[in-house]
C-alpha cells in the first residue's frame, strides 16, 4: 500500500535539505552516502516528490549539526501549494555558516537583524568561514601585519 502523497510541507522540508547541502558545498551523492540513501532518493526528498522518513531526517540533521526542528521552521499550512520557481525561501545566516563559531554568530544575527542585513552578513560570514578553514596558517602569516 502506498503512503500519502507528498504536499507543500514535504517540498518545504526538501528545500531546506537542499539549501543546507548546497551551502555546505556537499554533493547530493556525498550526502546520500553519509545517510545511507541513493542519490536519486535524496533528489526526490529535495524536490518534495517523496516524503522524508523521520529516521532519514534525523540523520540529515546530524550531518549538518542542526536540530531536527530546523526543517519545520516556517512550515506551510496543510493543503498549501508548494512555492513556484523563484519563490524558494532564502537561506538564513545560520544555514550559511559551516563552523560552530560561525553558526553561533549566525543564530544571534538571525534573531536580531532584518532580512536584507542577514543576507549580506550571510555572504560575508560564509566567505570568511571558507577562507579561515582553507588555510590554518592564515593567522600566523598575517598576525604581525608586516610582510617580512
Amino acid at each position: 500500500m502506498a503512503g500519502k502523497p507528498a504536499d507543500a510541507r514535504d517540498a518545504h522540508i526538501g528545500q531546506r535539505i537542499d539549501r543546507l547541502r548546497t551551502l555546505a558545498r556537499m554533493s547530493r551523492r556525498t550526502l546520500a552516502e553519509r545517510i545511507g540513501l541513493s542519490a536519486s532518493q535524496l533528489d526526490k526528498y529535495e524536490k518534495g516528490v517523496n516524503r522524508v522518513s523521520a529516521t532519514d531526517l534525523d540523520r540529515i540533521a546530524r550531518v549538518f549539526g542542526v536540530p531536527i526542528g530546523h526543517f519545520f521552521e516556517e512550515l506551510p499550512a496543510e493543503g498549501a501549494r508548494p512555492p513556484g520557481f523563484g519563490e524558494r525561501p532564502q537561506p538564513t545566516l545560520a544555514e550559511a555558516a559551516a563552523t560552530r563559531f560561525a553558526r553561533d554568530v549566525a543564530r544571534a544575527a538571525d534573531a536580531h537583524l532584518p532580512p536584507d542585513d542577514r543576507q549580506r552578513l550571510a555572504v560575508l560570514v560564509g566567505a570568511l568561514d571558507r577562507a579561515l578553514n582553507a588555510t590554518e596558517a592564515f593567522d600566523k602569516e598575517n598576525s604581525s601585519g608586516s610582510s617580512g
